[in-house]
Formats: C-alpha cells, sequence, structure tokens
C-alpha cells in the first residue's frame, strides 16, 4: 500500500491477482467454470483465463447474467451443472 493510502499500490495488486491465479492450477478434478455474461466483477477475458488455468476445465457462459449467476439465472445455473456432471461423473 502506499503510504496514507488504504488502496494497494499497482505492485501489490499484482502480486495478490498472480497468487489468486495460481490457486487455479492445483485444481486436479473436473471443473465447470460457469460466469455471466453482464458480469462486471470478472471480466470475460478473466474467465477465460480461469478456465485456461484448470486443466480440462470447462468455460460456460450465462447469457444475461451477472456476477451472481445463481441468483440471476437460477434455471441455467442449475442445468449447466446437471449435464456437466453427467458427463464427467465416474
Amino acid at each position: 500500500m502506499s503510504a496514507g493510502s488504504p488502496f494497494p499500490d499497482s505492485a501489490t495488486r499484482s502480486r495478490v491477482r498472480t497468487e489468486r491465479l495460481s490457486m487455479f492450477a492445483v485444481i486436479a478434478v473436473p471443473a465447470l467454470v460457469l460466469p455471466g455474461s453482464a458480469d462486471t466483477l470478472t471480466k470475460p477475458e478473466a474467465q477465460r483465463e480461469i478456465a485456461t488455468l484448470i486443466q480440462g476445465a470447462e468455460l460456460e457462459t450465462i447469457n444475461g447474467a451477472g456476477h451472481i449467476v445463481p441468483l440471476e439465472a437460477p434455471r441455467a445455473f442449475a442445468r449447466h451443472p446437471h449435464d456437466f456432471l453427467r458427463r464427467t461423473a465416474p
């Protein structure tokens, strides 16, 4: 953080972002990344990056939903994991 500022400086934000993203690379199970197309908190490029970091992950975007997909598009949210589990469960 900069002296006198409650907000982290760009170097700190970059380090924290790298640390957060590195967590996705260790996921070793089937994964479904299910963002909303209208999500303004997690941008589409970040959503794609997360899906790329998880080996074998699938990315399915819910059209019109924002950051809280289960509340904003509950039927679509329920359908995608159901189909995903049907395909990937042992």
